[in-house]
């Protein structure tokens, strides 16, 4: 069954016959918006309406009334499955917008196109009738803006240059590029070079206050117990105001103390300037960095040069995954670059094909942008120039 609307207004059709059908029609569409308001009625009207069931063998359609654009009905690969309709029962057409006609095979083949999530919730009659009116409304709507001449917009133009380049990267680069174009022997290659991402052993980040008489190392061991009351916020705190006072190792004081990742067993490609600082270490303070949790202190540890009480920040567990675990996780790690390079390679060769000059010294002359302040809030903690409370820190 096939329902047409009518021509709005402002078409050049000569004016018929006044009559109260009419009269009520003109006062409907008067009004802003109303165009819109009036062909989403009809739309409705029509989608409650009972369609005839297609013969199976097709409906018998002649020519003269099949649509025009059955051409463009995406062919039965284009739409990932095999079409359920005959050439006949695709042409049927469903809906008419000025020149725009949408035929039973193009909403087959919008169907098909959505996702499969999507596509699971148009089971049912109701609902493909409801996407059908969708975008109908949708055509409906862009046809007044192209009336309006919104398809000249500049910033219409612009978004549709991006969808092309999308659709441009998307055909000649991603659509070719394929994960089943990555062998084994890549997967392999890119595993035996980055060992240290798969194999690692137990490592603890520790801090350390230095100290050259045990008395007052167990001095200051007991006060920072005491004053952090098991809270980490307050051992940090704590920590950094009493490494810069009493600690008596100059060189790692500007860093809090650090010493840095302390393991067991080196790791895996470790450079001869992390073996060295590892091996900088005594064996004992090492076994005892490893026993810590995070935001916990030590007990106070004698070594060569001193008396040490250290500071767990960060503990991170050993890692051991074969090939066979990460060999998917590569895969795709290595599909992106792969496309990466493809992209980037594209668009080398369009930067050579197509004539292109730019000249990028003038953008110097173009003045920096300014950073508009933001208004303090209310209840914004008033603070004097440089930014620091004024007080002491404990």
């Amino acid at each position: 069954m096939i329902r047409t609307l009518e021509a709005p207004p402002h078409s050049n059709r000569p004016p018929a016959r006044s009559s109260s059908r009419s009269r009520s029609s003109s006062l409907l569409v008067s009004s802003p918006g109303a165009l819109t308001v009036a062909l989403t009625v009809a739309l409705l009207l029509v989608a409650c309406g009972k369609p005839e069931r297609p013969h199976p063998k097709g409906p018998g359609i002649t020519e003269a009334i099949k649509a025009k654009h059955v051409e463009e009905v995406p062919k039965p690969k284009v739409v990932a499955g095999e079409s359920a309709l005959t050439e006949e029962q695709r042409a049927i057409p469903l809906a008419t917008i000025g020149k725009r006609v949408i035929t039973l095979g193009d909403l087959e083949a919008r169907l098909a196109l959505e996702p499969e999530a999507i596509r699971a919730q148009y089971h049912t009659l109701a609902k493909r009738k409801e996407f059908l009116l969708k975008w109908v409304q949708f055509e409906v709507m862009a046809e007044e803006a192209r009336r309006q001449g919104l398809d000249k917009d500049p910033v219409v133009l612009d978004a549709a240059k991006q969808q092309m380049v999308r659709r441009l990267v998307q055909e000649s680069v991603l659509g070719t590029i394929s994960a089943a174009s990555i062998t084994d022997a890549e997967i392999k290659a890119y595993y035996d070079n980055n060992q240290r991402l798969y194999h690692k052993p137990l490592q603890v980040e520790v801090r350390h206050i230095l100290l050259r008489d045990e008395k007052r190392a167990h001095q200051i061991h007991a006060e920072l117990k005491a004053g952090s009351q098991g809270s980490p916020a307050k051992l940090s705190s704590l920590w950094q105001d009493y490494v810069k006072r009493v600690s008596e190792d100059k060189a790692s004081i500007p860093f809090l103390g650090t010493l840095g990742l302390v393991s067991a067993t080196p790791p895996v490609g470790a450079t001869p300037a992390e073996l060295a600082r590892l091996n900088s270490i005594p064996q004992n303070l090492r076994d005892a960095a490893l026993t810590l949790e995070t935001y916990a202190l030590s007990e106070v540890l004698q070594s060569p040069r001193g008396y040490h009480v250290m500071y767990a920040v960060s503990r991170s567990p050993a890692v051991d995954k074969p090939l066979a675990l990460v060999s998917a996780s590569i895969k795709q790690r290595l599909l992106k670059r792969k496309r990466d390079l493809g992209r980037a390679a594209l668009i080398d060769k369009l930067m050579t094909d197509v004539k292109t000059e730019y000249d990028d010294d003038a953008i110097r002359l173009l003045p920096l942008p300014t950073q508009r302040r933001r208004k303090p809030a209310k209840g914004d903690l008033q603070q004097k120039p440089g930014g620091a409370h004024h007080g002491h820190s404990h």
